[in-house]
């Protein structure tokens, strides 16, 4: 997918305080905004989901 092409859709999801926290220091550490690193977190495990 193009990192230029626009997203159509939101997705909300609920998380606890430490769950967010955990999520945005690893965001933080591969250097991604948070919705892109959610994304692409969300998008490989969902590949690796349907090829197991």
């Amino acid at each position: 997918m193009k990192t230029t092409e626009k997203k159509g859709k939101v997705t909300g999801v609920r998380l606890r305080t430490e769950e967010r926290l955990l999520i945005e220091m690893a965001a933080d550490a591969s250097g991604k905004k948070l919705s892109e690193w959610m994304r692409n977190v969300l998008v490989d495990a969902a590949s690796f989901q349907l090829r197991s």
